[in-house]
């Protein structure tokens, strides 16, 4: 009888183990396609959508897999699918556990059902920048606008998300995708001595909820630099008002086509102060977006008073003909284009103005462009440039956003004051307004906002409040 017994409980294991191996066989049969839709569905349903698809899930973020896989968005995904999808995933997104019989699954990060899921269960505190040599977030050249002036934001999540390295290093699995064009880095230690909290998840990606409007300042940005050439895309205006410091900002030195990753701050003699407008549509792109009117103001760092003016229209190729909503914006005519030079030639033009005010690479006289962005520079020049086939001039590779500058100094009063800082604008009207001045000119004459630019900037120099 009992050999009878035994005999019945070994058949019913092996039944079990090979319906294990059949279902294990099962999941193999996934192919690529199918597993990344697979981790998709999860990624939403452990994410974002567990409280609206009616899942029970923990506060540390688990969902038992049998009550997953009766939504019918998953059917006829198996249990051993689910397990595969979550092993082979090279950024290890979620975790597998099993409680009491019942296996359980979790996203490890990327949460936007902060009423459910707490940080304080999923996640570690960090408390200290010790052992965090790295920290990046990865992003691309559309949203960089908006970030270099309203910062980070945690958007749709609870968190925003950095990488504790970059994707070429050894160990560094999760945190930002590799096709970012764009890595910001993190001065963690200024970001947490200023109260602000993170966290490190169980697969080491680095997050943080901000500050209490869900936006980390770009105050706390280090370094930015472009993914591909390591090339730093923006310089920080040094705005001490010490005697010393007057004059002062920080750029990369670069050797032929190799730029320093290195930041220094160095005294320049002139502050060149540029802001191109461009073909432009109202509610639409245009393609290509061709520069109309090049100016530059050039302010003595000493005496802060303008030494000298370049400026120019520029006959576009691409689109010759101003929309009506062009010439309403910025004031400019047709006929002042259709009379203008083609742009190789306003740059030599700008060129030899700048060697005869001594300012090119090794002339006796040092200059840094300031712009109200990183579009003119980062993107409208090197476009125009490609869009001709010319090379770009690498004097214009390193530039200050002056928008940067002027929130840092916001910031920063507000430090020293002891107050929160509250919401401020860094459109040109604000930044005046914010530093006591009234504009000059007409809004969007490249010209006129050039020199109100300088009056920004001069003001930051001086310390102005």
């Amino acid at each position: 009888m009992e050999s009878e017994y035994l005999t019945l409980q070994l058949n019913l294991r092996t039944r079990e183990e090979r319906k294990e191996k059949a279902a294990k066989q099962e999941s193999t049969g996934l192919d690529e396609k199918s597993r990344t839709k697979l981790s998709k569905k999860l990624s939403y349903a452990l994410r974002h959508g567990a409280v609206e698809l009616g899942l029970e899930i923990s506060r540390d973020g688990y969902v038992a897999v049998n009550q997953l896989l009766q939504l019918k968005m998953f059917k006829p995904a198996t249990f051993y699918q689910v397990k595969a999808a979550v092993e082979i995933c090279p950024k290890q997104r979620f975790s597998l556990q099993k409680v009491d019989g019942v296996w359980k699954i979790r996203a490890n990060q990327g949460h936007s059902v902060g009423q459910v899921v707490k940080d304080e269960d999923l996640l570690q505190r960090i408390t200290s920048e010790a052992g965090f040599s790295t920290v990046v977030h990865g992003t691309y050249y559309r949203c960089w606008d908006a970030i270099r002036t309203e910062g980070l934001k945690v958007m749709t999540r609870n968190h925003i998300h950095f990488a504790s390295g970059l994707p070429s290093d050894n160990g560094v699995m999760s945190g930002m995708r590799r096709s970012a064009e764009i890595w910001i880095f993190l001065d963690l230690k200024r970001a947490l001595e200023d109260g602000i909290e993170f966290f490190l998840s169980s697969n080491g990606v680095i997050l943080t909820p901000g500050d209490q409007r869900g936006v980390l300042s770009p105050l706390y940005f280090s370094r930015v630099v472009d993914s591909r050439t390591q090339r730093e895309i923006q310089a920080c205006l040094n705005t001490s008002n010490t005697t010393e410091n007057r004059g002062a900002a920080r750029r990369n030195h670069h050797d032929d086509d190799h730029y320093s990753k290195q930041r220094v701050q160095e005294e320049y003699d002139y502050y060149a102060f540029l802001d191109f407008e461009a073909t432009c549509e109202q509610n639409a792109d245009i393609d290509p977006q061709e520069i109309i009117e090049f100016p530059t103001v050039l302010v003595d760092c000493k005496t802060y008073e303008i030494v000298s003016e370049f400026h120019s229209y520029v006959r576009p190729t691409a689109n010759p003909c101003l929309s009506a909503f062009c010439t309403e914006l910025t004031g400019i005519q047709q006929e002042q284009v259709d009379q203008a030079p083609l742009f190789p030639e306003v740059l030599k033009m700008h060129q030899d103005w700048m060697e005869a005010n001594h300012i090119l690479p090794r002339q006796e006289k040092s200059c840094l462009f300031i712009t109200d962005s990183d579009a003119d520079l980062g993107a409208m020049l090197p476009g125009q440039c490609a869009l001709l086939g010319l090379p770009a001039p690498r004097y214009f590779g390193t530039w200050l956003d002056l928008k940067a500058a002027y929130r840092e100094w916001a910031l920063a009063g507000a430090r020293a004051e002891g107050r929160r800082p509250g919401k401020f604008g860094t459109r040109l009207p604000d930044m005046l307004a914010g530093l006591g001045l009234c504009p000059d000119g007409r809004a969007h004459s490249g010209i006129d906002d050039a020199r109100n630019l300088a009056r920004v900037g001069v003001a930051l120099a001086r310390g102005r409040a």
